[in-house]
This record gives structure tokens, sequence and C-alpha cells, in this order.
């Protein structure tokens, strides 16, 4: 049985908030978020009768209090035998915006209440494609748990094509896991790698190739990935690495302890994760840190090969100094390598972190330092030139297509 729980005194004031809603707008003053939300949605309705515009505020009202994650509201309508399996006027139901929003608990219950997983809005995007569009990895998996179509039911919202496009690196992994299909296109014919290779996604492309994507699929305009990797790389102009940035830890060390050739956080006491990747699967036996002040801000470090499984390294914190901003951690013999997560609390030491290199340390001795870094934060201003990041990535492509 369905409740409506509006009185009239709150019918009649959102209908006054309907009303006003175009006025509001010209005359520049903006509603409460929420408020204005409900407004919009009332102005977009095509609710023609008394009850079908309680139906359309009813819908409104719950959407806002699945958005603001009102658990125990939600729990309660339902308890009361309320029936939250409907769509707004853009075609969302309860799911895609519990799914938008990250909002894991609420997936759960909605899932439970008997929500279609796969239902599309009228975008023809399933709740899987809005977690994976807005980067909200945990409900991806819980999704993914309760049987959601990895491709995300539908011919041109694929869930890996977003995620490729944004650089939802972890995202994409959990997706390729789960058997996304590597082929699917958007409408107009772009594949992840399309995506991924324009928007200078380095790890994506990583990952996409790992899987097994094809660089030479042509787009609707007879473009491949690997001929889009060369072509972008070409309309860059800018060059050379910024100071403070994370491309500064590519390379061997400049052995400068607090200079612009670092990579240093955006505040002196931030939380940081820290990606780092590899030319190629390194057999390690120990990871070098050229780190200032010292290594006490390294919270983690985990590991990851060419299967994707995580190696945590750094569970005994046996870091070991031996120059005066170079410290090794020892690592279990033939442990194969490819990538690497740190993460560092800056706020350890009363001074600014400065990263220089890192290598990875085979039992030759001979060191494999960083290809590519990605950081949370950085010091440095602007986004890093396209032009590095399409020669890298272009030169991994290269590569992996020559094997």
């Amino acid at each position: 049985m369905r409740i409506l729980i509006l009185a009239p005194t709150i019918v009649c004031f959102l209908l006054t908030v309907a009303m006003n809603n175009v006025q509001a707008q010209t005359s520049g003053t903006r509603l409460p978020p929420a408020l204005q939300r409900i407004a919009d949605a009332i102005v977009k309705s095509d609710a023609t009768s008394e009850n079908e515009l309680k139906e359309q505020l009813f819908r409104s009202l719950i959407g806002e209090v699945v958005r603001t994650n009102q658990v125990d509201v939600v729990r309660a309508l339902i308890k009361k035998g309320a029936n939250l399996k409907f769509g707004n006027v853009e075609g969302d139901t309860l799911l895609h915006i519990a799914a938008g929003e990250g909002h894991i608990e609420l997936l759960s219950i909605l899932i439970d209440h008997g929500i279609d997983v796969d239902q599309l809005n009228r975008s023809k995007r399933s709740a899987l494609f809005e977690a994976a569009n807005g980067n909200h990895l945990a409900s991806v998996k819980q999704l993914l748990k309760h049987g959601a179509d990895v491709n995300g039911n539908s011919k041109h919202n694929s869930p890996l094509n977003t995620a490729a496009w944004y650089g939802h690196s972890e995202i994409v992994k959990t997706l390729l896991v789960a058997k996304a299909d590597l082929k699917r296109t958007d409408v107009d014919g772009n594949t992840a790698s399309h995506k991924a290779i324009w928007q200078g996604r380095y790890a994506c492309v990583k990952l996409l190739l790992d899987a097994g994507a094809d660089l030479n699929v042509k787009n609707s305009a007879g473009i491949t990935p690997m001929s889009l990797a060369g072509e972008s790389s070409k309309k860059t102009s800018s060059a050379g690495f910024r100071n403070w940035g994370p491309e500064q830890m590519i390379g061997p060390p400049a052995n400068n302890p607090t200079g612009p050739q670092n990579w240093c956080p955006s505040t002196i006491n931030s939380k940081e994760r820290v990606t780092l990747f590899f030319d190629a699967a390194i057999e390690t036996s120990e990871i070098e840190f050229h780190i200032n002040p010292s290594s006490d801000v390294i919270l983690s470090v985990v590991g990851y090969g060419d299967d994707g499984k995580a190696i945590a390294l750094s569970k005994d914190r046996k870091f070991k100094r031996k120059k005066n901003t170079v410290f090794g951690l020892a690592v279990s013999d033939k442990t194969k390598i490819r990538s690497l997560k740190l993460e560092l609390d800056c706020g350890k030491t009363p001074n600014w972190v400065y990263v220089d290199a890192i290598a990875l340390v085979d039992s030759a001795g001979k060191k494999h330092w960083v290809d590519w870094a990605e950081t949370t934060t950085t010091y440095a201003q602007g986004q890093i030139p396209k032009l590095i990041r399409q020669r890298k990535m272009l030169q991994m492509i290269k590569k992996h297509a020559s094997k």
C-alpha cells in the first residue's frame, strides 16, 4: 500500500515553491539545494491533477531522503508498507540515486526491497553506470555482488567506458575482474581504450592493455586507439616537468632533498596516496625510497604484480636508513612487483615532505626507477602537461604492441 505522508500544508508549501521557481531563477534567488531539486522536478513534471502532483511530490521528497542518506527514514517507509519502486522525472530509481551518491547501506536496503539492479533511466544508464561515473568503488562492488550486469545492461552506456574516461582506475580494475566487455562502445563507436587514451589516463590504459584490449579497433570516424595515442601527443604543445609535481618521481633521483625536483604534497600535514608504475614486473629484493625528512611518514606500502593481486610489503615497517634521505625496505625473494601504492601521513613530521625517487632493486642490485606516478595532491601549479602523459603512454602502448 502506498503511504502519502504529505500533509495539506506541505503540499501547499511545495506548490508555492514550484509556482515561484521560475520567478526565483529570474531574480537570481536560489532555494536550498534539496528544495530547488524538488521545485525543478515539479516544473519538469507532466502532472495534470492534484493526485498526480501529490505522487510527484512524494517521489521527489523520497529522492531527497535517499540523496541525503537518511537510512532510518527509508527503513521506516518500507516497514510502513511504502512502495519505493518508482522513477523520478529523469527516470532515475532510488537505486540510481543511492549508487550515484555512494550510499552503500541504502543500496542493500533498496535492492532487498526489490528494485531491479539493472533498470535503466531515461538516459539508458544503470545504477552501476552511475556508481562508476561517480567513482564510488564500494557501490560498484556492492551492485556487482547483487548481480548487476557488469556492462550496465546497455548497448552504449558501459560502466567500464565512463570509468576509463574519468580515470577511475580502481573501478576499471574491478570491472575488468568481473569480465566487463572491452569491445563495448559509446554511440560514436569509442571503446574504453579510445576514451582512456584520449584523456591521458595512464593507469587505466595499462589495465586495459593487460586485459587484452584491442588497440586497432576503429570507432565511427575510423580512428583506432593506437592512432589516437599518436595523434593526441602531436596536438599538445607544452612540455617539461612541473616543480613539485608527481612527475618529478619519474626516473632516477635528482639528489636535491628539498628542491623543486621533488614531488611535494599540497599542504604540510596532508594524508596522501601515491601510486607508482614501473616499466615491467620486477623480481624485487628491496624497495629504495629517496624521501625527506624520513620514512616515518610512510604508513603502508602495497605492491601489485601482473595479476593485479595486492601484496602487503610493510607490515613490520623495517625501513633501513642507507643514506641521509635514502631508505630501504627489504622484500621477500622473487616477489614480482609492477606497481606500488603508498599511504603517507605527512602530518607525522613538522616539516614538508619531499619525495625525489623510488626504485625496485632486483637480486643483482639493479635499480628500476618509477615509470609513471600519480598522487592525491601536489604543490605543483596547474595540470601535468598532456604531452608528458601522452608520450609516456605511447611508449607503453608501443612496447605492449611489440610483444
